[in-house]
């Protein structure tokens, strides 16, 4: 998937209905119709803007964590791409604070030129508790350190691999100069490859971690309805 997701926006809120059950709500920003549309709850595993990710998958997993029969399956050692962005010499061009944008190569295009790095991963499975989802079960894989996802397979309800989400991880101290005391992981790419229609969607990020820059009043409907 190709374009320019500049003029976009989601905010997704969970709350607790009258008989006690978890409800949530999303609601999307639309920058070329300037409007904010309200996402119905089996939206968020349907396509995003016909892309190959949907809601539920952003970061990995985006939905509630009693949506999902979660299983701990082992503790073990494998390669991850998480790296030292900044000192790694393949990237876009860089920017003047020394950043560059990942490439990615590949057939198709799909996947981003970066290196990989030996990690304790914890893995874990994950079963939609809800029969209308058309995941069958998530596998995915924890960085023991971090408490991130930079891997994530999905399968559907035939129990075929259908998706894999991998996310390109970096310290914060090797990304941005203005993310350097940030002290958490950054990611810098993202690809999700469905190996069943063979097609991709893949992402460059730039993301900077200022507590100033997200006050309390971002999380918010209205804040969505002001666009840029």
């Amino acid at each position: 998937m190709h374009g320019d997701l500049g003029q976009l926006g989601l905010e997704r809120f969970a709350a607790l209905s009258a008989a006690g059950k978890a409800v949530d709500d999303s609601y999307l920003y639309l920058g070329f119709q300037r409007r904010v549309r309200r996402l119905a709850a089996g939206q968020t595993t349907d396509s995003f803007l016909g892309s190959d990710i949907m809601i539920e998958a952003f970061e990995g997993y985006n939905g509630r964590v009693l949506d999902m029969d979660w299983k701990y399956i082992e503790t073990k050692l494998m390669l991850m791409p998480v790296y030292r962005h900044s000192e790694w010499k393949q990237t876009e061009p860089k920017d003047q604070d020394g950043y560059g944008q990942v490439r990615f190569g590949g057939q198709a295009a799909c996947f981003p030129n970066i290196p990989w790095s030996l990690r304790i991963v914890h893995v874990i499975e994950g079963t939609p508790t809800e029969a209308r989802n058309p995941i069958g079960k998530r596998i995915m894989y924890m960085d023991a350190q971090a408490s991130i996802f930079p891997m994530i397979l999905a399968y559907d309800r035939k129990g075929e691999l259908w998706k894999r989400w991998g996310i390109g991880f970096s310290d914060s101290a090797y990304h941005a100069p203005a993310n350097k005391n940030a002290g958490i992981a950054i990611y810098m790419s993202a690809s999700m490859f469905d190996l069943q229609a063979q097609h991709c969607t893949t992402f460059q990020l730039r993301m900077i971690s200022d507590p100033a820059l997200n006050p309390a009043s971002t999380f918010s409907v209205q804040n969505l309805r002001g666009g840029d």
